[in-house]
């Protein structure tokens, strides 16, 4: 299926990431796990931090557009 039922499940996966992620960190406070999964954790949180950014910049970059052309429609009018 694609749709809103794949983006759900895309969120699910990267909730569980961050969940996951967490528990990383807080095992590795304790001293349970070794480096790598300290280096895992942290590629993860990279990554979903330069998602963020991304998605906001294309927000952004979509609302200008859309506003260009409805102030283009409008003046075809």
């Amino acid at each position: 299926m694609t749709g809103p039922i794949q983006a759900t499940t895309i969120e699910i996966v990267k909730n569980a990431g961050d969940v996951a992620s967490v528990g990383i960190v807080l095992a590795t406070f304790g001293s349970w796990l070794p480096p790598i999964a300290v280096l895992t954790t942290i590629v993860w949180t990279v990554f979903r931090i330069i998602e963020a950014r991304s998605n906001a910049r294309l927000n952004k970059l979509n609302e200008l557009i859309l506003r260009k052309q409805l102030e283009k429609s409008n003046e075809e009018t």
